[in-house]
């Protein structure tokens, strides 16, 4: 959050006003003011796990309420529905995270860190809004945990860290009644971008080395075949520890992840051509495939599941060509350690009279939506107000995704000073509702989100 923006906001506030530009929530009598935080809360944890309450700050910073941290105060699930579990890791120590998210100028914040022994630390209560996925509607509509490791350190995820984790993420999953699959329990590397600028910005944790399969067994969703062969949609599903790619850029930064560089991993590759030899395909906006850590350009994610375009088979597995981004490329999964299974699901494609459909980071509200005295552009740059906005790719005609959320909420939380004082701020600490109907569908190693109305939905076969 930057001062200055916030400032420039106030002013054109101040302004919107003066000039009679006012709303009934502007109007309102007795102005809403937000509940002070306690001093602590009750850890929302299973029996099964060893939580500690560590509040983050809510704090203003120099006094200031409108430059404030470290979450958002609201009243989860009655005002926003929570959708999804979001997976990090810290890329540090425990100490130096909890300073972290104990700053309130940090601007960031998370509702539970596992650290290596199994120990759950929870610094936001799970009815406001941590700042932590880079994507303020998943902010919104998740849940953060945090794990302690570092995603390009192959060794970083101990078995205790997977237990108490996953126990925490059935329990969670259980209370808020959120789907337990990979739709719904997402990597921060699975983050759409909600802009154009930040595509290329978006986080690649808990990357290659998080073990997904054995994760959503813990959790209890263990990932399955369930569709029948030719059914249209396959599971991405590599065997850990049987499936091994090369990664490089790992630690350390200059060598390949083991000597041969091959690692056990959680990805298919995405290549150009039904042969692994060939290029790794190119993404629209973030270029070629590499085998780089942090390249997720040509890569699909354990559980992550895609509508299947074409299949080739050879003497040692089948090949797979999906759509990703916009563009089509090929993995293989070979019958001794196979890498995808057939699904059950629904397909999302362009109407008929589309020839491209755009595509969204987050399902929010038109800027005509928001009322007049909310100001949707306060400031270049400014984060706070994004109305519906593309991002840089498309579905074109005939390209097929597969369905993640038919029921998505189209709302935006917005949320200025630390007080919500709707006399100064008006709307200040507001849920606005869209009348858009959104879909959220599987595109690429992320999530995004189509128009209902731009787009057919049938049953796979």
């Amino acid at each position: 959050m930057n001062r200055l923006r916030r400032r420039v906001a106030t002013v054109l506030f101040a302004t919107a006003m003066a000039i009679g530009v006012m709303s009934p929530l502007a109007a309102q009598a007795a102005p809403a003011l937000i509940p002070p935080p306690p001093a602590t809360f009750k850890a929302e944890c299973p029996p099964t796990i060893k939580c500690i309450v560590m509040p983050a700050p809510y704090v203003a910073n120099s006094g200031n309420i409108e430059d404030y941290g470290n979450y958002d105060i609201t009243n989860r699930p009655t005002d926003m529905r929570i959708t999804s579990i979001v997976i990090h890791d810290t890329e540090g120590n425990l100490q130096d995270v909890l300073k972290l998210f104990k700053d309130p100028t940090a601007y960031k914040s998370i509702q539970y860190i596992v650290d290596q022994d199994g120990t759950v630390y929870v610094m936001v209560p799970n009815k406001d809004v941590a700042w932590h996925a880079g994507n303020w509607w998943y902010n919104s509509h998740s849940i953060g945990v945090e794990h302690v490791g570092e995603a390009a350190d192959s060794g970083s995820y101990k078995p205790a860290i997977y237990y108490a984790s996953s126990q925490l993420v059935r329990y969670l999953t259980g209370k808020y009644d959120i789907p337990r699959d990979r739709a719904h329990i997402v990597g921060h590397d699975n983050m759409p971008a909600v802009r154009a600028a930040d595509v290329s910005k978006m986080h690649v944790d808990p990357g290659p080395f998080w073990n997904w399969q054995q994760y959503m067994a813990l959790v209890g969703a263990p990932v399955l075949p369930s569709g029948s062969l030719g059914s249209g949609l396959v599971t991405v599903a590599p065997v850990w520890p049987l499936h091994k790619e090369q990664v490089t850029g790992c630690f350390p930064e200059t060598q390949s992840c083991v000597q041969d560089g091959l690692q056990s991993v959680n990805f298919v590759y995405l290549h150009t051509e039904a042969r692994s030899n060939a290029p790794l395909i190119t993404d629209p906006v973030l270029g070629q495939g590499t085998t780089n850590i942090g390249n997720d350009a040509a890569r699909l994610f354990h559980g992550q599941t895609v509508a299947v375009s074409k299949t080739q088979l050879d003497s040692g597995g089948m090949w797979y060509q999906t759509w990703v981004n916009g563009v089509q490329g090929w993995f293989y999964s070979p019958w001794k350690a196979m890498t995808a299974f057939p699904a059950k699901g629904k397909i999302v494609t362009p109407k008929a009279d589309k020839t491209t459909i755009p595509v969204y980071g987050q399902p929010v509200p038109e800027k005509e939506e928001f009322p007049a005295n909310v100001i949707t552009a306060p400031s270049p740059g400014s984060f706070w107000i994004k109305p519906a906005t593309p991002l840089p790719y498309t579905v074109g005609a005939g390209q097929r995704y597969s369905l993640g959320d038919k029921n998505v909420p189209n709302e935006y939380f917005y949320a200025w000073s630390s007080t919500g004082d709707r006399a100064q701020f008006p709307g200040d600490h507001t849920v606005y509702k869209g009348e858009q109907k959104y879909l959220q569908i599987q595109f690429g190693s992320r999530v995004a989100f189509v128009k209902a109305a731009d787009v057919n939905v049938t049953e796979a076969k």
